[in-house]
């Protein structure tokens, strides 16, 4: 039996193959909305768990009594949250306007 979803499809844009090339993506978009990948069978991070990584990270840079400035640009390459002021303060560091030691 068909979802309603396919079957809906199927009707708009007519014929079989069509309606599975539509329940192929249907089946494609709830394993992306699942982050499974089936090769090995683990589970790919978020968006959301990316971007709080990435917060973590600038925290236990920052957080340093004496900041690693080649660690900080590398957590920086990818671009900085601007959350709890770490890209105004990265920047600041970066440029040597605030000392590395806090």
């Amino acid at each position: 039996m068909e979802p309603p979803q396919v079957k809906a499809l199927g009707s708009l844009l007519g014929g079989e193959k069509r309606v599975e090339d539509a329940a192929l993506t249907l089946v494609e978009a709830e394993r992306e909305e699942e982050h499974v990948d089936d090769e090995q069978g683990s589970k790919t991070p978020s968006k959301r768990e990316l971007y709080e990584s990435r917060i973590k990270s600038f925290e236990e840079e920052l957080a340093r009594p004496v900041v690693d400035i080649a660690a900080l640009r590398k957590v920086a390459m990818g671009g900085i949250p601007d959350q709890k002021s770490f890209r105004a303060k990265t920047w600041k560091i970066l440029l040597g306007y605030l000392p590395r030691r806090r």
